[in-house]
């Protein structure tokens, strides 16, 4: 019976099945490893976004309306009386 089976084999019948078998493994190896290093990079980036950029961009818009508080809203004179007094009280 093994004799049958070698008698009857013919490799270039069996080839691309062997090359689409080891393709196909290195191909999905390489596709869900480049999938996981985008969603590293992803999840890395929405991190960095949530640590550092929305805290630098409340501190800016604290900063701004501080300023306009300051510019057009009469807030340095208040400051300055405030400052006064709190100094006396000393």
């Amino acid at each position: 019976m093994i004799l049958m089976v070698l008698d009857n084999f013919n490799f270039v019948d069996i080839l691309p099945t062997l090359i689409g078998a080891i393709s196909g493994s290195f191909g999905g190896n390489f596709v869900s490893d480049w999938l996981k290093k985008r969603g590293e990079k992803e999840k890395l980036r929405k991190e960095i976004i949530d640590k550092y950029l929305i805290q630098f961009q409340y501190i800016v818009q604290s900063f701004l309306f501080r300023l306009g508080n300051m510019t057009e809203r009469r807030g340095a004179d208040y400051m300055q009386h405030n400052d006064k007094d709190s100094v006396e009280s000393e």
